[in-house]
Parts: structure tokens; sequence; C-alpha cells
């Protein structure tokens, strides 16, 4: 299959009030979101503790508290983004490279705004964001010179929705 780029759109800004959470209604769509790949990822892990949830927990508490676990934090991020954003047609990008994003410095990455600090992963997922103060015209521009034509319209329908709804743009690279 190969390595590829799940696109969303969210407010990066709504995303973060997650981490640290009292209000367990407000939980409740991102342990939704995540249950699905929990079985998945604990199995890529061989099921050692801490299991996917507990770390989706630890999020939700505001904490990242095993160092190794890079990759799941960054997982379970990425349905804190699917609870609050809308995942993107990615068919271009899948598989595809990361490499017109990365090599562009309008794309950060692991920039989330979380109030602690989230371990980085040793290899995937990569997570880059371009929040939309920083979707000019000129940016879009550079990047799909980057592409292909097929992944220049479909990153052009992605910026299209992303300032249609006044969010950023998450990609998710594993």
């Amino acid at each position: 299959m190969g390595y590829g780029i799940t696109a969303y759109r969210a407010n990066m800004q709504r995303v973060a009030t997650r981490f640290g959470i009292k209000v367990s209604k407000k939980k409740s769509p991102v342990r939704k979101a995540c249950r699905p790949r929990a079985a998945a990822i604990d199995e890529l892990y061989d099921d050692e503790p801490p299991l996917f949830l507990d770390i989706v927990e630890e999020l939700l508490d505001g904490k990242a508290e095993h160092e190794d676990q890079g990759a799941r934090y960054w997982y379970a991020y990425e349905g804190f983004v699917q609870a609050l954003g809308q995942r993107l047609a990615n068919n271009e990008f899948y598989p595809g490279d990361a490499e017109p994003f990365v090599s562009h410095s309008a794309f950060r990455i692991y920039d989330i705004d979380a109030p602690m600090d989230i371990p980085h992963p040793d290899d995937f997922p990569m997570v880059l964001t371009l929040r939309k103060d920083a979707m000019t015209d000129d940016v879009v521009a550079e990047v799909v010179a980057e592409m292909s034509a097929e992944q220049g319209r479909q990153f052009s329908f992605w910026i299209k929705e992303a300032r249609q709804y006044k969010q950023d743009l998450v990609l998710f690279y594993y």
C-alpha cells in the first residue's frame, strides 16, 4: 500500500481546548472518534500498556506522561481532529509523498497548541499544519507548483474548503 497523506480541515484552537477539558460531554466525541482505531493501534504495539484508549484519556486530561509513546499520542490526536473537524478526500495523496508540504515553511510540524509537551514519534505519523492565516495565494501557488496537476487540484480544494469554513489544514502522513 505505501505511505500517504490524510487531510482534515479543523479549527486548531478549538481542538486544543479538548486538552485538559473537564466537561464529560465534550470528551465524548473524541472518545467516539478514537474508539474504532484502538484495537489496530494496540496491535501495532503487541497490546503492551499503555493502551491506545488510555493515551486518549491522558490527552483529554491534559497530560502526556509516556515519553516513549509519541506515535500513540499523535494517532490519538488524529481522533481529536476527526471529532472536531472534517476529513477531506485524499485519493491523489494516498499513496503519496509529504515533500511538497514538508519543504514549505508555511507548514508546521507537530504544531498544535497543546498545553503540554507531546513526545514526537520515532517515525510516524508526521503531523503537519497549515494555519488559516498562512493560507495565502502565494503559499498555495508555491505548494501546487511542487505537485502533479491532479494533486494540485485536490490540494486547492482542501484550501478552498478550509478557507470557506475559516479553519486550518491538518495533514497526517503515515
